[in-house]
């Protein structure tokens, strides 16, 4: 293969691979809202109010921040 054709296929790869792992993000985010969106339904049905629901989500994102 010559030295342009690597170069272009090598491109393509890393595209690939760059494109993979935005999508897996997406993905990711998108399961988290679904999760949480969850929660809150769960929580709404046990009969607790809406100031426990925002400190509930508060804790939770404050621990998804702390890099474990």
């Amino acid at each position: 293969m010559c030295e342009y054709s690597q170069r272009i296929y090598n491109g393509g790869k890393e595209e690939g691979r760059r494109e993979g792992i935005s999508q897996g993000l997406q993905q990711g985010r998108r399961e988290k809202e679904k999760e949480i969106t969850e929660k809150v339904l769960s929580l709404k049905e046990q009969g607790f109010d809406e100031e426990m629901i925002k400190k509930v989500l508060k804790t939770i994102t404050e621990k998804e921040m702390v890099p474990a």
